[in-house]
């Protein structure tokens, strides 16, 4: 069998920048700090979670070029969004074994951007996003599309739909309260105050298909997720 271990840090000597946002304190390791994971014994190495981007996109490219200098197999973590979503395999006496990882929580920075034709992929994380929703009775849903109201949100939607920006919330169920400087609210009237967390389905169906094909070349496939 394999050990699996998730690198909850990038390996560099700090030749890039720390990002803007971080998914908590900003987690680095010097990059002998992967031999020493292999002495201890470990094979796969799960590389998408909340630190992933926690030094830019230069040092997500130092951690990958460490760990393929040492020819350590990873998952989760590639230069284009299909090669992060790609397995990763490790022979053992037992057979080949394949990693599938992904991140539910993390910085938006550090998702992976998909390879096209006329642009070039983006180095990050495999991402499995969740979308939240904040459900209120009725009478308290009234009440937000009011405020959003009169404080000008919803005319500020208009002026950006009017110009040919997308408006939030506009090809999807639930109200946006606008939020002008970052994320938006997604309000949905219901019978209780509840949080609703709800994964993309666009990455789920792309995650799940991985192990799927992993299991053409691979005596056992393990999912990891962070």
């Amino acid at each position: 069998d394999a050990s699996i271990v998730n690198l909850e840090v990038l390996l560099h000597e700090y030749e890039g920048y720390p990002a803007a946002e971080s998914g908590g304190p900003y987690m680095r390791a010097p990059p002998w700090a992967a031999d020493e994971l292999v002495r201890a014994g470990f094979d796969l190495f799960a590389a998408a979670n909340n630190h992933t981007g926690d030094y830019a996109h230069g040092g997500m490219e130092a951690t990958m070029r460490e760990l393929e200098q040492r020819e350590i197999p990873y998952a989760g973590l590639g230069r284009t969004l299909s090669t992060a979503r790609a397995p990763a395999y490790a022979e053992t006496a037992g057979g080949r074994v394949g990693l599938v990882a992904a991140c539910t929580t993390f910085p938006s920075g550090s998702r992976a951007g998909r390879q096209r034709p006329d642009l070039q992929g983006r180095p990050g994380l495999s991402p499995l996003s969740l979308d939240t929703r904040y459900v209120v009775p009725e009478a308290a849903h009234d009440t937000v599309r009011e405020l959003s109201d009169r404080l000008g949100l919803e005319a500020l939607k208009e002026r950006r739909g009017s110009k040919g920006f997308r408006v939030p919330g506009e090809d999807e169920d639930g109200f946006a309260f606008l939020d002008v400087d970052g994320d938006h609210l997604t309000v949905e009237a219901g019978d209780e105050y509840r949080i609703e967390r709800r994964i993309d389905p666009d990455d789920a169906a792309a995650v799940t298909r991985q192990p799927r094909a992993a299991a053409a070349h691979a005596a056992l496939v393990r999912p990891r997720g962070a």
